[in-house]
């Protein structure tokens, strides 16, 4: 079932916390709420879960308004940051809890938990107590107690942060595969954008209440609406033009003492001041007859990568050199170096 958020605004006190969110989510769609702490997006979860009652605006579920229902009326399922599991019960009794709430027979509840045991790879762990399961395990639990009662709507409130960067890993994995299987409208809190981008089909970047972009993941990486979600996405390099003309679909200017030209067709584009362009550390190529030249103030190895810092005229510039070891480069802090930027990757950016 489809979601529909119109003008969702919530405060507390004189505090501002959702800012007149308007959402539209497909049916079987999962959505990632991002964000830094305090940006409004566990707020916006809670409304939508009916934890919160609603300041102002309207909340649409397969075009019906449930923006007054209680709860438990509104057929969503929560995973919470904390599993939330009741420890004097067995694996098979904190699942079947919700069962037992709606009044499902009992011969019905059995098998409906056998059946959601296999799909979390927990079938032998029916009379385990949750003191007894790993941190992965009281997840997988956690997520069997929400998918057995059939939700229309799947909430995920930062579900893996308390898991090791590996487990995270194969954990989102399985949540992603089990939500493309069940094909259950889903919404995913997070402040982790790797998390974010390999789990959503669309990326929901907040700031302060306010939607700041909505994309697909490539989009809100590549193409970034302002310089917030251009540095909170990743790495951002980002360089004020000077000498900005345009030219057609182009525009031309330059940078670190150098002409370049960027396509650009935008018609609406007239300004020729504070005009700043992104671009990643991938898109810069270490090489020797690099229109660019940067002194380097900083080295770092992590894996096969070198994550290498350079200066030019006041600009920081970030690069990335793999297999750097192999490559035959060999450059300490002070030297000068020589690069080029991938033009057909730079984007133009509000400051």
């Amino acid at each position: 079932m489809g979601i529909e958020l119109k003008e969702i605004t919530q405060k507390y006190g004189n505090l501002m916390a959702v800012n007149h969110v308007n959402l539209s989510i497909e049916d079987g769609e999962m959505i990632a709420l991002l964000g830094p702490s305090g940006c409004g997006k566990t707020t916006l979860l809670k409304t939508i879960a009916g934890l919160l009652p609603l300041y102002q605006g309207t909340i649409l579920l397969n075009h019906t308004d449930i923006s007054e229902w209680a709860p438990q009326a509104r057929n969503a399922a929560m995973v919470f940051q904390n599993y939330a599991l009741f420890p004097h019960m067995t694996v098979e009794e904190n699942i079947a809890y919700g069962l037992k709430i709606k009044k499902v027979d009992k011969r019905r509840r059995k098998e409906k938990v056998e059946e959601i045991l296999c799909k979390v790879k927990l079938q032998d762990y029916n009379d385990r107590k949750i003191s007894e399961l790993s941190g992965g395990q009281q997840q997988r639990v956690a997520l069997a107690r929400a998918l057995v009662i059939e939700p229309a709507i799947l909430l995920f409130d930062e579900p893996l942060s308390n898991l090791d960067e590996n487990l995270r890993i194969s954990m989102r994995q399985e949540i992603r595969k089990i939500q493309q299987e069940y094909g259950i409208t889903s919404i995913y809190v997070t402040h982790d954008q790797e998390e974010a981008m390999s789990i959503a089909d669309r990326i929901v970047v907040m700031k302060e209440g306010i939607i700041q972009q909505i994309g697909s993941p490539s989009e809100v990486y590549l193409k970034p609406k302002n310089r917030f979600v251009a540095e909170f996405m990743g790495i951002a390099n980002i360089v004020e033009l000077s000498q900005v003309e345009r030219i057609n679909d182009n525009i031309q200017a330059r940078i670190f003492g150098s002409s370049i030209k960027i396509h650009w067709p935008d018609s609406q584009w007239n300004a020729v001041n504070n005009i700043h362009i992104m671009f990643r550390p991938e898109d810069v190529e270490i090489r020797d007859d690099g229109q660019f030249e940067g002194r380097v103030k900083w080295l770092e190895t992590i894996g096969s990568v070198k994550k290498i810092t350079l200066e030019n005229t006041g600009n920081t510039i970030i690069a990335e050199k793999r297999n750097y070891h192999k490559s035959g480069f060999n450059f300490a802090i002070g030297d000068r170096m020589r690069f080029m930027i991938d033009m057909s990757e730079v984007y133009v950016i509000e400051n």
